[in-house]
């Protein structure tokens, strides 16, 4: 099955559970890289959460406009830095994503999802620094 549908599909699992899903993403990047909760400091929760929430929906709903993504994609890449983010933290990031998706996915969960969202994560993440 194609990346984009997989992506797709599985978000809207998410959908249903994102209050779930962003406690957990938290929960798994802190606990994998305590070091970057100091990033977060400023920051409150809540909006931190629907922040990252937001931008993956924006992720899948505009999945197919790779013009609309990259734009949008450079300009977080460019505040990323301006927080703080370094390169280093994009793997991370990467693998707290796959985990918590595969926690809530569960069942529906299998290895071609995984390599869907791997495959996007790695796009994502092209664009965000290909300008940095």
């Amino acid at each position: 099955m194609d990346d984009t549908i997989l992506v797709e599909k599985s978000f809207e699992i998410i959908k249903g559970n994102k209050k779930e899903f962003i406690n957990k993403f938290y929960y798994n990047l802190f606990d994998m890289a305590p070091e970057v909760k100091q990033l977060f400091k400023n920051t409150d929760e809540v909006k931190q959460g629907e922040k990252l929430y937001n931008a993956l929906l924006l992720l899948v709903e505009n999945i197919k406009d790779s013009e609309l993504l990259e734009d949008v994609l450079s300009s977080l890449g460019k505040d990323h830095v301006s927080y703080g983010a370094q390169l280093a933290h994009y793997p991370v990031v990467g693998e707290c994503l796959i985990i918590t998706f595969k926690s809530i996915l569960k069942e529906k969960w299998n290895q071609e999802t995984e390599k869907a969202w791997l495959n996007t994560y790695n796009t994502v993440i092209k664009l965000m620094t290909k300008n940095i």
